[in-house]
């Protein structure tokens, strides 16, 4: 393999970590962006809350070939408003990445009708 492209991920305020990706691994481009969460399930042991109301009916599953051309439009929209993710996005990097690493190629599905929401 051949490494094109590295990414490294972490909070505004790890000035080690900064420090250490821009000083001694090299990387030059920051890029600001918003990182969300919402805990779905209560805490384990923790009687006292309750469990959120709302059904999201989100599953992560294996990608499929039928599943290709969604993730590689939703890829395209994503990366065309964060050039700097990636540079190398298009229907052979999606089909590359099914082909080799099948078991690392997910995607998150919500809804009764499965609407592909994510990928990874």
């Amino acid at each position: 393999y051949q490494i094109r492209l590295l990414i490294a991920d972490t909070p505004a305020e790890n000035k080690p970590a900064i420090n250490f990706f821009t000083q001694r691994i090299g990387l030059t481009e920051m890029v600001p962006h918003v990182y969300m969460s919402r805990r779905v399930l209560p805490e384990p042991h923790a009687s006292s809350q309750v469990p959120d109301q709302r059904n999201l009916n989100v599953s992560v599953r294996m990608l499929q070939v039928d599943d290709l051309y969604t993730v590689h439009s939703l890829g395209e929209k994503l990366f065309e408003k964060f050039p700097n993710l990636i540079r190398n996005w298009d229907q052979h990097a999606v089909m590359s990445q099914f082909q080799t690493d099948r078991e690392f190629s997910l995607v998150a599905v919500c809804g009764s009708n499965s609407t592909i929401a994510g990928f990874a």
